[in-house]
């Protein structure tokens, strides 16, 4: 049975480049039992003369297009962005508001969400304590389901793809394009101090506006054993590309993101940093590089990649 799922998101250009290359054959379709899913992207474009988009279902990435009419049995909501609280350390404002106002989603059926805020003084279910009701909406606690940014690889191939030969240490790939949050500032300021730290010279540093960009994210993993990997924020479930990306190149990524992120990945596949513990933080990583860690915990690397893919 074919079933056609649209996509509705607030992403500049065509979000269909990624639907594309995450399916088994680049083909935008996904096969689960009997069902055939094809999955079709509506630009910006496509809503600016308030088109119809007529689908079986219809998922709303982060937010939906004003202009835009449904056609549809069921619409589904996905978090993608984080709220960001604003702040007076860096003269930002809060931003993304949208995402913890559980009114701005009654059109849905179902939201999956990460952000804490939107689930704060919810009456939640009891036999599942990540969901709650209003109206008939129902809200459910969940990673943002991010694309990957690994490089230009098709799923199947992504799927097939053996272990590299590791032959260097560590990576760290962080751009320095970024400062509308206050995480982005947060980052660069860790990331520079590393880089200016004993151990900097035994980690290779890649990322926009850096002496070394990359044509494509995976050329700064898979030769490496360790990749250091910053999410924006820290907040429970919020498990971005960036530690998706490390476990597809065979990379143990050193992390600091989501505070439970053990809830999706096995022990000892990753290893927590805290970037606001700065000399800790440089003590771990100078521990795992005189260490046989990688060696030791493939094992549980190889689980976490079956995971994400």
């Amino acid at each position: 049975m074919k079933l056609k799922v649209g996509i509705l998101s607030d992403y500049k250009g065509d979000f269909g480049h990624f639907i594309k290359i995450l399916s088994p054959n680049n083909d935008s379709k996904i096969k689960i039992g009997d069902y055939t899913l094809e999955f079709v992207s509506f630009d910006s474009n496509d809503n600016e003369g308030g088109g119809i988009a007529d689908c079986d279902y219809i998922v709303v990435v982060n937010r939906s297009l004003k202009n835009m009419r449904v056609k549809t049995k069921r619409v589904f909501a996905l978090q993608q962005e984080p709220y960001i609280r604003e702040s007076k350390k860096y003269a930002i404002p809060f931003k993304n508001e949208w995402a913890i106002i559980d009114d701005y989603y009654l059109f849905c059926d179902v939201v999956f969400a990460f952000n804490d805020e939107l689930f704060k003084d919810k009456n939640l279910i009891e036999e599942s304590p990540k969901t709650f009701v209003k109206n008939n909406t129902t809200f459910i606690k969940h990673h943002p389901a991010l694309y990957f940014c690994f490089g230009n690889v098709p799923f199947d191939a992504l799927c097939k793809m053996p272990p590299p030969k590791k032959t260097k240490e560590m990576s760290c790939i962080a751009s320095f394009d970024k400062k509308a949050f206050y995480g982005h500032l947060d980052r660069i300021k860790f990331v520079t101090a590393l880089k200016k730290s004993k151990i900097g010279k035994r980690i290779d540093f890649f990322g926009n506006k850096t002496e070394f960009e990359l044509q494509e994210k995976k050329d700064g993993i898979l030769p490496y054993k360790y990749t250091i990997a910053i999410e924006n924020n820290s907040q429970n479930d919020y498990v971005s590309e960036k530690i998706m990306d490390s476990y597809l190149g065979y990379s143990i990524p050193i992390y600091f993101g989501a505070s439970n992120v053990d809830e999706y990945f096995p022990k000892n596949s990753f290893i927590k940093i805290d970037i606001y513990n700065l000399q800790d933080s440089l003590n771990l990583i100078e521990n795992i590089l005189d260490s046989s860690f990688y060696e030791t915990n493939f094992d549980a690397l190889l689980e976490a990649r079956k995971k994400v893919l």
